[in-house]
């Protein structure tokens, strides 16, 4: 008979659900994940189809820095959770670009070595220069993790530093898809988090992929002594006396715990914590979300004359405009085969990878 009380009850299998169980049991606290999916990796998860495996969500991992480099949130990661660097066998990344024009008419290049990208900056954008230099001064010393910062707009922070739209909208493209829930602009202590995380530090890949990273996550909770139910979706939240007190499942059953601790979204979350008739009503609320396309080609990118392209963020224009679509899907019309073949390019290069990746992404 499985339990119906925990020290600490989570919501979802991701991967920031899997590490937050790894760190409680470890302290010797009895806890439960409970999924609605019946596979873990929440928006970080893989499938198989046609006898091939596809990661969704995540295909590169931020926050590399080479072996022996302290003091980083990957160090500290691996420690908190007693992970083996060689248990993820990262391949680091040789070279990313930020593309904005219909043809990639400017182009950033950046690698695991900031000082591509800084060069990159200063060579394209000379008027830039001093405003660049200052603005990466500004994120080298600015406190992302204060509890007590006021929130402010990032657009704003960066306004002041640079003028030309183009490098402001450039330098925003990969941060806020990796980052941002808001419309046109981010909170300025996300936008540090995430220009550390991709410029400062970089980009590395598992050669198995996604799977990988889930599979070492699951084995750490199931030695620490975690439990997880899987096909077992959270229906609400009640609270009592100021704090969440039991789970209702989707079954109808119910759980207590002294804690929960939800990983599926702040806007999910508190919807979890309104009466049935409200969470129904607003279901299909909110403004923004994402598509992703996964194309399987039969010649290697570098055949295509992209290089060592690990990731391309390529935007059509030379403005970005990162708001809710005005269609179901908003892309560019393609009139023509070649038109088409072009597209499934670029959405190609924006995060996906071939099957058979090098040793060095």
């Amino acid at each position: 008979m499985k339990d119906s009380h925990y020290d600490v009850a989570i919501i979802g299998a991701g991967m920031s659900g899997l590490a937050a169980g790894i760190r409680l049991a470890h302290f010797g606290k009895k806890v439960c994940i409970f999924e609605r999916h019946n596979t873990p990796g929440g928006l970080n998860s893989f499938y198989s189809f046609d006898g091939r495996k596809y990661d969704v969500g995540l295909h590169a991992m931020t926050n590399y820095v080479p072996p022996g480099v302290k003091g980083t949130p990957l160090g500290k990661l691996l420690r908190q959770l007693r992970i083996e660097r060689e248990e993820f066998a990262l391949c680091p990344q040789k070279q990313s670009k930020i593309s904005f024009g219909p043809r990639g008419d400017t182009t950033l290049k950046f690698t695991n070595d900031f000082a591509v990208l800084d060069a990159e900056v200063v060579t394209k954008f000379p008027k830039q220069a001093d405003g660049w230099r200052a603005l990466v001064q500004v994120v080298r010393t600015y406190d992302d993790v204060s509890l007590d910062a006021k929130p402010v707009s990032a657009r704003e922070v960066v306004g002041r530093h640079l003028t030309d739209p183009l490098l402001i909208d450039m330098l925003f493209c990969p941060v806020m898809y990796y980052g941002s829930a808001q419309e046109r602009d981010m909170e300025f202590g996300q936008f540090v988090i995430m220009f550390k995380a991709l410029f400062l530090e970089g980009f590395a890949r598992p050669l198995e992929g996604v799977r990988l990273i889930i599979r070492v996550l699951l084995e750490k909770f199931r030695a620490a002594g975690g439990e997880r139910r899987m096909k077992c979706g959270v229906k609400s939240i009640v609270e009592q006396e100021g704090r969440a007190a039991r789970l209702i499942l989707d079954t109808g059953e119910e759980i207590t715990a002294a804690h929960v601790i939800s990983s599926v979204g702040f806007a999910e979350t508190m919807k979890l914590c309104e009466p049935p008739q409200t969470q129904a009503a607003e279901a299909n609320t909110g403004a923004l979300t994402f598509i992703e396309t996964i194309s399987v080609f039969n010649r290697q990118p570098t055949e295509w004359c992209w290089g060592d392209d690990t990731i391309i963020f390529f935007n059509d224009s030379e403005r970005f405009d990162y708001s809710q679509a005005k269609t179901q899907v908003d892309c560019a019309a393609a009139s023509s085969a070649c038109e088409q073949f072009r597209l499934r390019r670029r959405q190609f290069a924006r995060g996906c990878f071939p099957r058979h990746l090098p040793r060095q992404l």
